[in-house]
């Protein structure tokens, strides 16, 4: 089957029609276009729909296929890159509007969008260039802050006595404390809860408490927002912590599990909180392009905590593989996967 298309709109016409209804030039014999045409403006049409829903990846298969088809149509090119930008990858569309404007050098569309997209990449790279310098602060504050902490923990440790009668006299008072604490008007300040009052007595000073961690805005708002993902409501899952590195466009994801000594913790559900987390950090921030996840547990209280599970993975698998992966698909899904033993 065959179809008629105008020389200069390139669009499609009826068999019977003698002029174009767009630019009025007569339709001759020679607009007939044979079969492997109208393919090609079909997987155009299903491309460009495709792209309307952001099923990015059938849209690309669909657009690369009328490219293969027909190398010199730059309107698949076209699609290619709108898809691209689309996903928030401006300068793997400028390469692609780069080849669409080869294959069309008069197009002003093309060029006003590989123009665009050029800015674009630019100043993507500049604003993660911007960052860097706030990165360095941030650990020259943090290191400020725990020296700080270490300052005065050693000011306000109490003193060696200098005599023997006034190492009794402490002695005997830290033994009257421990011993007798019904006795005391208040608690002492080197055991400040009940916890610490069950446990061996001590000479040695409590140390500090740990200073507060130091995290920009954007990591403390990406924090926020994982917390409310749906997806891990019910499962148990807590968001800890999170911190970016813009040179690479990464999120790194700090979670915890509930592990108990009986039942264990699954590698399944920890795969599925940390693909969950992974596709929320994505869909939040368009500059995440890689999501490194740590899943961390406390099989008998703080101060037990180990790391669980430790993986990364791309935004490119993240929207490939979608809400859903099969276990197959999750257990191949993160790159240099690293697990506990107890974990089964």
């Amino acid at each position: 089957m065959s179809i008629r298309r105008c020389e200069d709109c390139k669009i499609v016409v009826d068999a019977d029609a003698r002029f174009c209804p767009k630019c009025g030039k007569e339709i001759g014999e020679e607009a007939v276009v044979d079969t492997r045409s109208r393919q090609i403006a079909e997987l155009l049409a299903s491309a460009n729909v495709h792209r309307a829903r952001q099923e990015w990846s059938a849209a690309i298969a669909q657009a690369t296929r009328a490219l293969e088809l027909d190398p010199n149509n730059s309107e698949a090119a076209y699609i290619i890159g709108l898809i691209h930008e689309q996903r928030g990858d401006p300068k793997e569309a400028a390469v692609w509007y780069r080849l669409a404007l080869d294959l069309n050098p008069t197009d002003p569309v093309i060029r006003s969008k590989l123009d665009h997209t050029a800015k674009s990449s630019a100043a993507f790279a500049t604003r993660l260039l911007s960052k860097q310098p706030y990165i360095l602060l941030g650990t020259v504050a943090l290191l400020l802050v725990v020296v700080t902490a270490l300052i005065t923990y050693w000011v306000a440790s109490p003193k060696k006595p200098t005599t023997k009668a006034e190492t009794a006299t402490t002695s005997t008072h830290r033994r009257t404390q421990i011993k007798t604490p019904a006795t005391q008007t208040s608690a002492p300040t080197s055991l400040p809860t009940a916890a610490t009052t069950s446990a061996p007595a001590s000479s040695a000073p409590q140390p500090a408490a740990a200073p507060p961690l130091t995290r920009t805005a954007g990591e403390s708002a990406l924090k926020a927002r994982l917390a409310e993902t749906s997806t891990l409501r019910g499962t148990g899952a807590v968001i800890d912590d999170v911190i970016a590195d813009p040179r690479t466009g990464t999120a790194i994801v700090t979670f915890s599990l509930l592990y108990s000594p009986t039942s264990g913790l699954s590698k399944a559900k920890v795969l599925q909180c940390s693909w969950q987390i992974a596709r929320a950090a994505c869909m939040v921030n368009t500059e995440v392009r890689n999501v490194t996840i740590r899943c961390v547990i406390t099989p008998a209280g703080p101060a037990t905590t180990q790391i669980a599970f430790v993986g990364e993975v791309s935004r490119g698998t993240v929207e490939s593989l979608g809400e859903n992966p099969t276990s197959t698909q999750l257990e191949n899904a993160f790159r240099n996967a690293w697990w506990n033993p107890i974990v089964s």
